[in-house]
């Protein structure tokens, strides 16, 4: 990674990086804290947003990602920022396994009980707080907040076309216009919209010995409460 003194504090030095992976949007690396607040730990993980092409849209990214890490429960502290660099600077929560290794490797009991721990965090994490929902949609901007009401029209519509196509369903039709009738009332339901991750899915829920902690916020922004409780229900359909 490039110089980051203009997103650190004074006198806070890192160590070389190592890759924890990213995706086509970001750069992902853990640095040892060679100098810094006593409440950084011994390591931070660093996350740099890249450019993206021109023309195409940036549903998931910055903005998502500082305002989720800023709001939501159970997520890694945020230590610092650089807006303009678009990187950020936050707490390590360690080489633990995730929920996706869990599911791959242990037995159904133990399972089935990280993932109903799972969805107890996720809907503890969502913030309907009246204020600090405020908050996050002034972080979020008008752009984005656009973006998720069209999200919540158009992917429920697509879901339910895909599934008559694959699957042959019958009454294909009634049931695109039920998913089309239940959308709009959610949408004219403005009394319970909630902050939410958006993206909760098994790699990105960290099983830590202090708990399940959610990582990688790209997604996260304000809709309707029933579509994370909707996510816990029929889980992991971002994955």
């Amino acid at each position: 990674m490039s110089d980051l003194r203009a997103v650190l504090p004074p006198g806070a030095r890192l160590g070389a990086g190592v890759p924890l992976g990213g995706s086509g949007r970001s750069m992902v690396h853990r640095r040892e804290v060679l100098s810094g607040p006593e409440d950084w730990g011994s390591s931070v993980v660093v996350k740099r947003f890249l450019p993206q092409p021109e023309g195409r849209r940036a549903a998931m990214g910055w903005r998502r990602e500082v305002t989720g890490l800023r709001h939501l429960r159970g997520t890694p502290r945020l230590l610092a920022t650089d807006e303009e660099a678009q990187v950020l600077v936050m707490e390590d929560l360690g080489a633990h396994p995730t929920l996706a290794d869990v599911l791959l490797r242990a037995d159904g009991e133990t399972a089935w009980r990280h993932t109903v721990t799972w969805a107890g965090v996720l809907g503890g994490s969502v913030v309907a707080d009246r204020d600090a929902l405020e908050q996050a949609r002034r972080g979020l901007g008008t752009e984005l907040l656009a973006e998720d009401r069209a999200w919540q029209v158009d992917l429920p519509r697509r879901g339910v076309d895909r599934l008559v196509e694959v699957a042959g369903l019958r009454s294909g039709r009634a049931a695109a216009a039920q998913a089309r009738d239940v959308v709009d009332q959610l949408q004219h339901d403005t009394g319970r919209r909630v902050l939410g991750p958006g993206d909760a899915c098994p790699d990105n829920a960290v099983v830590s010995p202090t708990g399940i902690r959610l990582l990688d916020l790209e997604g996260a922004g304000v809709r309707h409460l029933a579509f994370d409780a909707a996510y816990a229900a029929e889980p992991f359909s971002t994955c």
